[in-house]
């Protein structure tokens, strides 16, 4: 809001200040200069003096000015000239009088120096007669210099010691005699030409150099740097806070003018204002100079206004400018300027000329501490200014005036002899005191000025009393035209409390006189002391004054005393409970019930407190007519001058100045409580900016804050003021002991008005004060907060309730923050977070049950009694009423679209809905009866009126249970001790609809409308948009709640168009009948069809199909509750249930499908329809968000949910409709690359990050965690994004995660999105133009916080589990976070957060997917062998075994006997910009986790110690550690450190092996003495020492093909190894390498006593970590140690390149003839011989033996019929081949072999090449076409799906062709071909169309021995014969199983068959099937971490189908009555 300035504007808004005595006279001489001589420099200095004090020496004045030595003894001054100069003489005139001859020297020494270091004696005058005080000393010297010294040396007292010398004066002549100057002099001269030149203040020019927006600069008048001189219609002034004093005073008489910025009583105090002051008169612009003449009274008056001679200096010197009279820089501090007021008479006499009046005269003077003495500003940086300085500047720049601190007015009224037309000011103001009223006491009396003020009932301070202010000085009242007038008003005081005991308060004193203003008053008794008066107690100080026999009234006090505005300490505010009595003082429960007007809050962007001056300071001041205080911004040294300045040369804010500082900056804070702070965070909640107001407060009123607000104060409405406000007054020492006194301030609400000729009015309407607030450790420490050791803020409040229609009909309304000290030693204090909020006298309206749409949803109303009554007319007696509806917003606003002439009546008719319970009433307007006696209310629950007496007592609520004559009347609730006060309150029944906007419109009962509801209605009607009526917005809640963000969402919010929120639906389901409270919360398990249109449009009949989209979607769902999609497999069909059919019909399916393909909006992600869906990411577009939600009804609970059937039947299932408004449009941005191509524009990947990398970012460890940006879209043009630093939006907040820790809160619906914050963004840089270096840096906070009330919250991440942040950001000018915000839409994205764990154990099979989270867990702490006691927590700990695919921070455990492929995946060409990912995955094998390959992964950067994130990446880990018989397919791609594998062999025999690792070394194979097995913890390094492990127990030995053998007898000798044909004798020499490739033979001689029994196994562990053995013949080599040989066929060292290499060799020695090589399986995999042999035939004779080299093992290539058999060899297993008779060796006679990626794999159907098993055939035929599948045994296939299989592609889910599909079940997945080892239990399923007749024909019967054909459903079995048939209708699973008879048993647990034959299987997605031989009692579904997810109980079935369970791992428990099973299987 924009004010014009003027004076009469700033005269109502600024209280008064001084008025000084009464003269007859002003000074008749002229007081000022027009020349001045400056003195720029003195070039004398003295040693161990000070220097200032010795210029006054020579400063040319002997009679005023002096120096006074500091100390006795000589001193010696220095004199450095600009040129050599003769010294010929010296004078001085001594110091003190003529008598004190002691003062004078007895002897000068003279010196001087060529180069003013080297000091050479040139004469001394002895015996100087120091009686003579004028002295001249000739210097018989021909010395010329530049330099001199002269030591004068005082004489000596008796005993012995020096005395000290004194001068007022010192001349130096040369040799003509002639004054030599030791002063650079400045002579200015004609100031009375010289004008004064108006600029703009520094902050504008700051403003411009650092492009600073208006939106960084707080409330700074950034568009007004001048104001327009209204009076003197000169050039425009300076803009500045402006100061007003208003003084009535008699003609003819003198007063003393004096500035504010002076530190106490007195004129020659310390000042504020060091460097400016230009007092000048604001009518004219110029000075008051007369015309100098003789008036014909007889007075000669040169200048109405002259310095005041208790100034600083005497006020002199002073200076005439044309415009003003300055002080500073030039002269002396002008702090006091006399005025004198003349008679008119003597007015027309010295102003004959003059164009203005002699009834009022304005002095202004403008204030400064600042030194910018030039048109624009440049800094001065920490370079102190001296006045000189200033001056010359001054001088130099033509007279521009510094930037101002303040500007002081004071407005001189004469009140003598006035003129007849007098204006109305007078009139109105001060001139009432000659009208009888203001003349009188009692009732009828008025006063000048009537004050209504509230106060605190307790006085907390142990120092000040409380006071009151008058507005003027008690000498500023003159009475007009009265003689003899008085400087003393009389004052009284009365009070009387509501028990009516009087006499409670009393005076410090009963008179005020001179500049006395502040009355001060306690508790009779208690004086100084803290008291206390009952609430409610009222008082009444009178202030009088008595001239002659008249008594004239000059102010009235009337005092309200309230408990409830109590100032609170923040610890007191931090502990107030919910429902306490001071609920109403929470900050929360203000924000979350009341309407916030404005505020005034400080937090300013701290980052432009750091582009200038100390960063403690915000740089630019609030808007100029915020404050009347001067302004300290901060200012290095070199840009101010203060009275006093800190250590370092830091300036403050000092006497009547204010800042904006995120320190306590005050003195005693600074100085007296050094570092002791207010608590942080308790009670008080800093903002992001954290600055704050401080205040050095004056002893004068003064305005320290404004706050404007428009919303009208209509009759009843209530506001309600909070502040925060801290003492930094000093302790009781302070002040020569007197104590400083405490911080007060005056709230003051006014309303005002603009007058059509721009004069601004502002009229008082309440006044608050704060009490006296003393700073907390100075208290005595009975109040939580206070006592030593605190310094804590105190909570202001209070609130004002409006019973005046007047005050309704103002323009607008300010908050006035006034000044109310007692003086100014003391009054330092804080204030922030002003807040101004408003409740008016509407209804609260309160769902009592949650609704179901379109039923009567139960309400509750409560209206404020008080507010209603002010707004009613407050009658005591009888009854009255209210009349209320409820309107439909959508349903009015769209009616008056349709219908632009409509009116408002038809509208509001046409949308509203019925109130009532549909019997007893039933109606569109509701009247509601009370009696005006509020005790006569029934209390709610009871009833004595018409009663039912079927109703017990307690239960009357509703409105047609309580009822008179047939009208229904209100209930009471509450008292007015209460902290909610007394309400109006009753229940009823309405029909609304969730989510909607509905508006209650009330008004007065009106009689004569009673009976006509039409007439009603139009009287409801007019209160539409009229400002001061009462209305209530509401919405009702459904009982399932719609999310945004796992936030609860509020339809009356409005949103920003183009972000995208995540919805999510929350059912709840009632416990019991009844209210709200009781319901058990479903976050996950019911689905729902997503509609984006109106709830109208969701409703009515489409105009072609003739149904509705609520009808369709009922019946299609009745029909397929679990279908995903609309298709064929969808088609329209009748069922029937219960005995009723339901059909879903052809029109239904065309208008489901019709919304389906419908695209929507433009820039939308959804189409019009989305089926099936838990939840759903939605772009809220510019025209909102029309959204219907439909729950997808099941007829059973989700399992593990607890809920009874009973309660699943009182769900709503019912359509939920949400409207949401948007405003304005949102910038968009998410994480990622840019350079990645993703799924949609808007994609949110998600964040994978290890537990310890999330603890490494924060603050603790000074590190962040950098995330990559991508898609950044602004919406104004130019403008770049950047974080919020406000609102503590610069945080990240978590909104969803599956830790259960965290269910309760996000399950609460008072959550918000921005409750729980667990990170900060440190910094966010955004270059749209090159999105590739976009990132944001963000730190997690582990820590505990205190979020609301006293609730805490702890982000305290597990591994596991996934933890969904939001991130917050805004439109800026550029790239910098403290930019210019464009854009009040701010924007957001949600990062999914999945910690993923550092030890993984693998848990997936063959063809599982490596990068499939599903297969992964958490491994536990026996998985990794850990010590009981070791620090790891379990996972029953961790509370889940959840994992994640590894990440480079994991270590992997490869678990006994398990099985792992792994494919390439990544972006082409290295992930250039727009690459789509690409992959190599096997058809077989299931696929990865969806979309995963988006996600970010952070990362460790060792080069800088940070943490980054980088696109996914395939097959990486840590450390992975393979147990015995693990296996892995191309090992070569996965990206590690250290591989880890475990060998076990049989002790006691020779056992050929080879190793994969390089790096291995005979002495290797060790293991522990006690249990011959490496059993130790993984990933630890082990190493060979005596007390675990000895060479002989267990003994190893081993033999190999080598010659360099040894066997190593001792430390010293060695024996060499005889060698034969193959093996070598066995050695033990720990030196010899184990080339990876290679074979050797080894044996384990068992010690019995190690183990139980020669079966067990030993168990060794590579690689070993000895860099030595004792037993060694060499020097042990480790290179590439625990690395896999055929890790060198890929290398991933550059995550953008993918550089296969074509193979990796061994190196291989033969056998001693030359011709045999034995070779080792170097993968993780199997090893294809033949492709060895054939790929190494360069080397290799086409054979191989597998065994030994036996003709018999002997495997053969022939030309014509190919290989004699396959063989595929284990990892770490041998064979045997023959060299090549044209292989040449190397020098060392051995051999090279290769390896290729290509000869590894997992074993398929057969060993032998050409074989293929005979299968059994089954054809399935309908009209609609055919298909068929086949099953055959193999010895070398599994029971489960493996790659041996074909898996049917189409037909689970729909099959274009309607053709039936016939297939049997492999483990979980549907296969056409079915190879089996041996299980004898095969699923045997079709899918077909409905009503479709399939016939299956059975061939091949006999491949498969005693095949039968088993109905689960009937419990038969039919053997099966060639060609049987059997006939299916439609589809059919479940219920028939192939039964064969293989070979062999079956081993793991997902194949495990019991006697009572139970199948478990997966085959349509999210489906379980269980069928048994015996009968079933139940089947349960478990996650593997032991949660239960499902369960039935069943009664004799034999089969049971789970439907909708989660696609995961989980056990399914199978109870018959022969037992229990458990299976473990993955969900499709």
């Amino acid at each position: 809001m924009k004010y014009k300035h003027n004076l009469y504007t700033l005269l109502i808004l600024f209280c008064a200040m001084f008025v000084a005595q009464n003269a007859v006279a002003q000074v008749s001489e002229n007081k000022y200069s027009t020349s001045a001589e400056i003195v720029l420099n003195f070039h004398v200095t003295v040693e161990n003096d000070n220097n200032k004090e010795l210029q006054k020496a020579f400063d040319g004045d002997k009679d005023n000015t002096w120096w006074n030595a500091s100390s006795a003894g000589p001193k010696t001054i220095t004199i450095s000239l600009d040129k050599a100069t003769k010294l010929s003489k010296i004078n001085y005139y001594g110091g003190g009088n003529n008598t004190e001859t002691a003062l004078r020297p007895a002897e000068i020494k003279f010196y001087s120096s060529s180069d003013g270091s080297n000091w050479e004696p040139f004469y001394t005058e002895s015996d100087i007669d120091r009686t003579v005080r004028d002295q001249t000393i000739v210097i018989p010297s021909t010395v010329t210099s530049k330099y001199y010294k002269i030591t004068f040396v005082p004489g000596k007292k008796a005993n012995n010691e020096y005395e000290s010398l004194a001068f007022n004066e010192i001349t130096l002549y040369d040799n003509e005699s002639k004054v030599i100057s030791v002063r650079d002099v400045l002579n200015i001269n004609n100031l009375e030409n010289a004008s004064i030149q108006h600029k703009s203040a520094k902050w504008f020019d700051l403003k411009a150099h650092f492009n600073l927006s208006p939106s960084v600069l707080g409330s700074f008048s950034y568009d007004e740097p001048r104001f327009d001189a209204i009076m003197s219609n000169g050039q425009k002034i300076q803009a500045t806070h402006t100061y007003i004093d208003t003084i009535y005073m008699h003609k003819g008489e003198k007063i003393t003018l004096a500035l504010p910025t002076k530190s106490k009583a007195g004129y020659a105090s310390a000042s504020s204002a060091q460097t400016y002051q230009r007092w000048y008169s604001y009518r004219t612009d110029g000075t008051f100079e007369t015309n100098h003449k003789t008036s014909t009274s007889g007075k000669t008056v040169y200048d109405l206004l002259t310095p005041n001679t208790g100034n600083p200096s005497g006020g002199v010197p002073a200076y005439r400018f044309e415009n003003g009279y300055v002080g500073r820089p030039m002269g002396a501090i002008l702090q006091a300027m006399d005025f004198y007021y003349p008679t008119d008479q003597e007015f027309k006499d010295w102003f004959p000329n003059t164009k203005v009046d002699n009834n009022w005269f304005v002095v202004a003077c403008d204030v400064s501490g600042y030194t910018d003495f030039s048109e624009h500003f440049e800094s001065k940086g920490s370079t102190g200014q001296s006045l000189q300085s200033l001056t010359k500047e001054f001088n130099d720049s033509a007279w521009f005036e510094p930037t101002l601190s303040v500007r002081v007015i004071f407005y001189i009224v004469g009140v003598d002899e006035r003129p007849e037309n007098d204006s109305e000011s007078w009139k109105n103001g001060h001139g009432r005191l000659e009208q009888t009223e203001f003349q009188t006491s009692g009732d009828n009396a008025k006063y000048l000025e009537e004050y209504d003020i509230t106060f605190p009932n307790k006085h907390l301070s142990n120092h000040t009393n409380e006071l009151v202010s008058i507005s003027k000085d008690a000498r500023s009242y003159a009475i007009p035209d009265a003689n003899n007038d008085t400087n003393t008003l009389d004052l009284t005081i009365e009070s009387k409390d509501p028990d009516g005991n009087t006499g409670l308060l009393s005076l410090s004193k009963d008179t005020l006189t001179g500049t006395d203003r502040v009355i001060q008053f306690y508790r009779d008794g208690y004086s100084g002391m803290p008291w206390e008066v009952p609430d409610g107690t009222t008082a009444t100080i009178t202030v009088r004054k008595t001239v002659g026999r008249i008594t004239y009234n000059i102010a009235r006090f009337n005092l309200t005393f309230s408990a409830a505005s109590v100032p609170l300490t923040q610890v007191e505010v931090a502990n107030i409970k919910d429902g306490s009595d001071f609920e109403f003082r929470s900050p929360t429960w203000m924000d979350n019930n009341l309407q916030k007007l404005t505020e005034l809050t400080f937090d300013y962007p701290a980052g432009v407190t750091w582009e200038y001056g100390q960063k403690e300071y915000f740089t630019f001041p609030l808007a100029w007519d915020y404050s009347s205080y001067a302004f300290f911004d901060g200012s290095p040294y070199g840009d101010f001058i203060g009275n006093a300045s800190y250590s370092g040369n830091r300036w403050y804010a000092e006497f009547d100045y204010y800042s904006l500082v995120s320190d306590y900056m005050g003195y005693a804070d600074q100085i007296d409580l050094k570092d002791l702070r207010p608590q942080s965070g308790v009670g008080k909640v800093d903002g992001t900016g954290n600055h704050f107001l401080y205040v050095d407060a004056s002893d004068r009123p003064g305005i320290l804050a404004r706050l404007p607000f428009k919303e009208k104060l209509c009759t009843g409405s209530e506001l309600f003021v909070t502040a925060w406000m801290k003492s930094g007054g000093q302790g009781p020492e302070s002040n020569q002991g007197k104590g400083s006194d405490d911080a007060a301030v005056l709230f003051t609400i006014m309303g005002v008005d603009s007058l059509e000729n721009g004069t601004v009015t502002y009229t008082p309407l309440y006044r608050h004060s704060s009490s006296q607030i003393r700073t907390t450790c100075w208290l005595s420490g009975d109040t939580p907060g206070t006592g030593v050791g605190t310094n804590n803020w105190y909570q202001i409040y209070f609130s004002f309730l409006n019973d005046s229609e007047n005050a309704q009909n103002f323009d607008s309304y300010i908050l006035q923050v006034e000044n109310n000290c007692a003086s100014t030693v003391g009054g330092d204090y804080y204030i922030d977070d002003i807040k101004v909020y408003l409740a008016q006298p509407n209804a609260t309206i309160t769902q009592k049950e949650y609704t179901c749409t379109d039923t009567r949803t139960r309400m509750n109303m409560e209206i404020d009694w008080e507010r209603l009554k002010a707004r009613l007319g407050n009658a005591e007696t009888g009854e009255d009423g209210i009349s209320f509806c409820f309107m439909d917003e959508t349903k009015y606003n769209n009616y008056l679209k349709a219908h632009p002439d409509a009116t408002k009546a038809a509208a509001l008719k046409e949308s509203i809905v019925e109130i009532g319970d549909g019997d007893v009433i039933n109606t569109k307007v509701m009247t509601m009866k009370f009696f005006n006696d509020f005790d006569k209310n029934d209390k709610f629950g009871q009833s004595t009126l018409d009663k039912d007496d079927s109703v017990a007592d307690g239960n009357f609520f509703f409105a047609y249970q309580h009822m008179k004559d047939g009208k229904p009347y209100f209930y009471r609730v509450g008292s007015e001790t209460d902290a909610a006060g007394r309400r109006l309150t009753v229940d009823f029944y309405s029909v609304l609809s969730p989510n909607r906007p509905y508006i209650m419109l009330i008004m007065p009962d009106n009689p004569n409308s009673a009976e006509d509801e039409d007439a009603l209605i139009s009287d409801l009607a007019d209160q539409i948009g009229d400002p001061c009526s009462i209305y209530t917005r509401f919405y009702v809640t459904s009982e399932t709640l719609i999310k945004v963000n796992g936030e609860v969402v509020d339809p009356s919010v409005d949103f920003c168009a183009g972000q995208v929120f995540n919805f999510t639906v929350q059912v709840r389901v009632p416990k019991a009948d009844g209210e709200n409270e009781d319901y058990i919360v479903l976050d996950n398990g019911v689905y729902f069809d997503w509609f984006f249109g109106t709830e109208e449009e969701f409703r009515t009949d489409d105009p072609v199909l003739q149904t509705n989209l609520d009808v369709a979607l009922t019946n299609f769902r009745a029909v397929y509750p679990y279908a995903t999609e609309l298709s064929e497999q969808t088609p329209p069909k009748t069922i029937t249930v219960k005995g009723a059919e339901i059909t879903f019909s052809e029109d239904e399916y065309k208008l489901i499908k019709k919304y389906i393909n419908d695209t929507g909006a433009a820039a939308g992600v959804n189409n019009r329809l989305v089926l099936h869906r838990e939840d759903l990411d939605i772009a809220l577009l510019h025209d909102g968000l029309n959204l219907v939600v439909k729950p997808i009804q099941t007829l059973v609970p989700p399992s593990g949910s607890g809920i009874s059937k009973e309660q699943w039947a009182q769900v709503c299932w019912e359509y939920i409709p949400l409207i949401l408004n948007a405003n304005g449009s949102a910038p968009k941005m998410h994480a990622g690359f840019e350079e990645v191509k993703y799924p949609t524009d808007d994609y949110n990947p998600g964040l994978r990050i290890g537990l310890q990398q999330i603890e490494e970012a924060t603050d603790d460890e000074n590190k962040s965690l950098r995330i990559n940006l991508r898609e950044a879209q602004v919406v104004t043009t130019g403008a770049s994004l950047g974080k919020i630093n406000r609102d503590g939006l610069d945080q990240i907040f978590l909104i969803n995660s599956d830790d259960p820790q965290y269910k309760d809160l996000f399950t609460s619906t008072d959550l918000e999105a921005t409750s729980l914050p667990i990170g900060t963004v440190e910094d966010m840089h955004v270059n749209t133009q090159d999105m590739s270096m976009s990132y944001m840096d963000v730190r997690f906070n582990l820590k505990e916080q205190k979020i609301s009330g006293d609730r805490s919250f702890t982000f305290n991440p597990r591994e596991g589990y996934t933890y969904t942040f939001s991130t917050y950001f805004e439109e800026k000018n550029s790239d910098s976070n403290s930019g210019d915000i464009y854009n009040t839409c701010y924007g957001s994205f949600p990062i999914d957060m999945k910690v993923v764990p550092e030890y993984l154990v693998w848990q997936g099979g063959a063809t599982s997917n490596w990068n499939n989270d599903a297969n992964w867990k958490r491994a536990d702490k026996s998985a990794l062998k850990k010590a009981d006691g070791d620090s790891y927590p379990t996972n029953e700990a961790n509370t889940t075994e959840n994992g994640f695919v590894p990440m480079l921070f994991s270590n992997v455990v490869m678990p006994r006997d398990s099985k792992a492929e792994l494919y390439m995946a990544g972006y082409a060409q290295g992930g250039a910009s727009g690459a789509e990912w690409s992959n190599s995955r096997p058809s077989y094998m299931e696929l990865p986790t969806e979309n995963i390959q988006y996600d970010l992964m952070a990362y460790d950067n060792t080069s800088d110690n940070t943490l980054s994130t980088q696109r996914y990446r395939v097959n990486i880990c840590r450390d992975i550690h393979f147990e015995p018989g693990a296996q892995m397919l191309h090992a070569e791609q996965l990206l590690y450190t250290k591989a880890w594998t475990d060998v076990e062999i049989t002790p006691g025999q020779w056992t050929a092996v080879s190793t994969p690792l390089q790096g291995i070394v005979a002495g290797d194979w060790y293991a522990p003495t006690a249990t011959g097995k490496q059993e130790t913890e993984y990933f630890k390094d082990i190493t060979f020492n005596t007390t675990d492990y000895n060479r002989l127990n267990p003994a190893v030995y081993q033999r190999s093909w080598s010659t360099g053998a040894k066997i190593v007898e001792n430390d010293n000798g060695t024996t060499p190894v005889s060698f034969a044909t193959e093996w070598s004798s066995a050695y033990n020499d720990a030196y010899v390498p184990y080339v990876a490739g290679g074979g050797f033979s080894i044996q384990g001689i068992l010690n019995q006593g190690q183990q139980p029994s020669s079966t067990d196994k030993l168990l060794f562990r590579f690689p070993k970590a000895d860099t030595s053995y004792k037993v060694s013949t060499g020097t042990l080599s480790r290179t590439n140690a625990g690395k896999l040989l055929v890790t060198g066929l890929l290398d991933r060292s550059d995550p953008l390149d993918y550089d296969p290499k074509e193979n990796v060799t061994a190196t291989l020695t033969p056998s001693a003839d030359g011709k045999y090589l034995m070779v080792g399986n170097p993968f993780m995999a199997p090893l294809d011989v033949q492709a060895f042999v054939a790929a190494n035939s360069d080397v290799l004779a086409q054979k191989y033996w597998i065994g030994d080299m036996s003709e018999a093992n002997a495997v053969a290539y022939d030309s014509e019929t190919g290989w004699s058999k396959t063989s595929l060899i284990a990892p770490y297993s041998v064979f045997y081949v023959q060299v090549a008779e044209t292989a040449t060796p190397d020098e060392k006679g051995n051999f090279k072999v290769k390896f290729t990626a290509d000869m590894q794999k997992f074993a398929t159907s057969s060993t032998d090449a050409g074989s293929q098993a005979a299968s059994l055939k089954i054809t399935a035929e309908a009209a609609e076409g055919s298909s068929s599948a086949a099953v055959r045994y193999a010895a070398s296939a599994s029971n489960g799906f493996g790659m041996e299989d074909a898996q049917m592609i189409s037909g689970l889910t729909g099959n274009a062709d309607n053709a039936p599909q016939v297939y049997t079940v492999a483990g979980n997945t549907a296969v056409s071909v079915n190879q089996l080892k041996d299980a004898q239990r095969i699923p045997l399923g079709v899918t077909a169309a409905d009503g479709s007749v399939v016939t299956l024909t059975f061939s091949g019967v006999a491949a498969v021995k005693d095949a039968a054909l088993y109905d689960a459903e009937l419990q038969s079995e039919t053997p099966l014969h060639e060609g049987y048939q059997l006939t299916v209708n439609g589809s059919s699973y479940g219920r028939y199983f192939l039964i064969g008879k293989g070979s062999g048993t079956t081993t793991g647990i997902s194949d495990v068959e019991t006697g009572d034959n139970v199948s478990v299987s997966s085959i349509l997605p999210r489906q379980i099937v269980v069928t048994s031989d015996a009968e079933l009692r139940s089947v349960s579904v478990w996650s593997v971490s032991g949660a239960l997810l499902k369960k039935a109980t069943l009664n004799g079935d034999y089969t049971c189908t789970l439907n909708n369970v989660d696609s995961d791992v989980v056990v399914v428990r199978t109870e018959t009555a022969n037992g229990t099973q458990m299976t473990k299987l993955r969900v499709r």
